[in-house]
């Protein structure tokens, strides 16, 4: 049984660390802890239902609701932290499954793959069977791919596969025209956006859709939803990304301050070679937010979203036709809502970057982009 392993008043505690106090963008942080509804109804049924797949080596059936993806996400919602009781449950039940997916030791048969044991080795992986190249003509040359293909692998908080969709416009919360939202996939090019999003209408009003009975829509269910990030190598195949956490808890921040996100980055250091690389990651949780007790139909008391994302990818030194694994950024925040007590009108930061980079110079090859959104 789950209840005699874990602690269930603490298996439905969340804390937020980092809640934006003010109703403007430029707001100090505080931090809030909640019994939360949605892990009173999540967690032992994910939990105990995992187990038996992992100890009996049953997999859902295709299209069916995963209870360790459901397990998996609660993780993620927690920071990765192994004290967490989401996290220490898929740790245990890593340890009880008896195989191995593609000779990986953290990705255990019957279970999701959350973590990378080594990120050195993650982030100079030589691997990636991809050339690329800068401008439409040097593609027609056969010099390379002048566009990077991504590909989200989703799924809803219960662990629902919501499928497999090419990466388009789905990490920009702040929204804008297709056609200039896209130019992020271009070799060398550099984008940026940002805006301000709405508590209420852009984050919070999430949880009502998503806890309708009928579908939100699969725009609106990935808004909502935990995603992996892959990349199509020269041959199609998906080569996973992995992501890095800047506001990560544990220690002295394991991975840097958030600060970080202020100056481009450059190769992989040795500050970044030891860091906590992740697979999963979401936009917005207007879910976890809801209080246990609450009222039928109240919202959360808090949201938490993406405050910033960045994607990177380095040029392998000497061999500027090659990349390494492109590496996707996340610092998370949270904002009260009007159900948490904040005044109506309350606004947070987002934006979304992709940059090109190689050892100690910017990659600047191509046209740079920069566009700016004012979304409130």
């Amino acid at each position: 049984h789950v209840e005699d392993n874990v602690d269930a008043a603490l298996a439905t505690r969340v804390t937020y660390s980092s809640v934006v106090a003010a109703t403007s963008a430029s707001g100090t942080s505080t931090s809030e802890t909640i019994d939360s509804a949605t892990f009173e109804q999540v967690f032992v049924p994910s939990a105990a239902e995992c187990r038996v797949s992992v100890t009996r080596q049953r997999a859902p059936q295709p299209g069916a609701r995963s209870p360790c993806d459901g397990l998996a996400n609660l993780c993620a919602l927690q920071d990765y932290d192994t004290d967490a009781a989401a996290c220490s449950y898929y740790r245990d039940l890593q340890e009880a499954s008896s195989g191995t997916v593609h000779g990986s030791t953290e990705w255990r048969s019957y279970l999701p793959w959350l973590y990378y044991r080594d990120s050195s080795s993650a982030l100079r992986d030589t691997s990636l069977d991809l050339r690329v190249a800068v401008g439409q003509a040097a593609e027609d040359a056969g010099l390379g791919t002048t566009r990077l293909r991504y590909v989200l692998n989703s799924f809803s908080l219960n662990g629902t596969w919501l499928g497999l969709t090419n990466l388009t416009t789905q990490l920009q919360l702040c929204g804008g025209a297709a056609a200039d939202l896209s130019a992020f996939t271009r070799v060398g090019a550099r984008f940026r956006q940002e805006c301000s999003l709405s508590v209420e209408t852009d984050l919070a009003a999430l949880a009502a859709e998503l806890g309708a009975d009928r579908p939100a829509g699969l725009q609106r269910e990935l808004r909502g939803g935990f995603h992996e990030l892959y990349v199509r190598d020269a041959s199609g195949a998906l080569f996973p990304v992995p992501v890095r956490v800047v506001n990560l808890p544990g220690g002295a921040n394991v991975n840097g301050a958030a600060d970080t996100f202020g100056s481009l980055p450059t190769a992989a250091g040795s500050a970044e070679l030891d860091d906590v690389l992740t697979r999963r990651f979401f936009l917005v949780d207007a879910l976890s937010g809801r209080k246990a007790g609450a009222e039928e139909g109240e919202g959360p008391a808090v949201v938490r979203y993406a405050r910033r994302l960045r994607l990177i990818v380095r040029v392998r030194e000497g061999a500027p036709d090659r990349i390494f694994p492109p590496l996707l950024e996340v610092e998370y925040a949270e904002a009260f809502t009007a159900a948490g007590g904040a005044p109506a009108g309350s606004v947070v930061p987002a934006s979304f970057e992709a940059v090109y980079v190689m050892d100690l110079v910017q990659y600047w090859a191509g046209v740079s982009i920069v566009i700016v959104f004012a979304c409130v």
